[in-house]
């Protein structure tokens, strides 16, 4: 029971925004923590094992997603370089830059031409890029390492193989 109340928890995120605000949870989770104050031990089991089966049933209807922070994480990274309007939800990182995603390493997959000659880099976990400016030293080959950094007001560089950087910007 111990474990299913921290792994709820974890909805809240682990960012300093979350510690400074009341963890966000759901009803079925509000459920499970009414129990611990009850007194008796008997009703308080009982009010336990329904609240337990109330949030298994919510999670298996897909109403409660439990999420740990290596979970969150890998959220973030896969959204890394996207702009998207999140939700200010402590899972998303809501005012916690310490948590930010702010460079990534990729393994090119594949890289063609656009028909206006600015290359598209499709990496090994179906991120796609776009160059939009800049010069490559050579030509970028499928296998290719490629580090891409946020940069000032939602720009994108992209360094492919150790060369100059390029600006770049997410395209899927």
């Amino acid at each position: 029971m111990r474990a299913l109340l921290i792994t709820t928890l974890v909805l809240a995120g682990a960012s300093s925004a979350a510690a400074q605000q009341p963890p966000q949870t759901s009803a079925a989770s509000d459920r499970i923590l009414t129990c611990r104050s009850i007194a008796d031990a008997g009703s308080r089991l009982a009010c336990y094992d329904a609240a337990a089966a109330a949030f298994a049933q919510a999670q298996e209807a897909g109403q409660v997603v439990v999420m740990d922070v290596e979970d969150v994480r890998e959220a973030r990274r896969g959204l890394f370089g996207l702009n998207l309007q999140l939700p200010s939800l402590a899972i998303f990182g809501a005012g916690d830059e310490a948590e930010q995603i702010t460079e990534q390493d990729y393994v090119i997959r594949s890289v063609r031409q656009s028909a206006s000659g600015d290359w598209v880099f499709t990496m090994e976990d179906g991120t796609v890029w776009r160059q939009n400016d800049g010069n490559l030293s050579r030509r970028p080959r499928a296998g290719d390492p490629a580090h891409v950094t946020r940069r000032a007001l939602g720009s994108y560089s992209m360094n492919v193989n150790g060369a100059r950087a390029i600006w770049v910007e997410r395209v899927q």
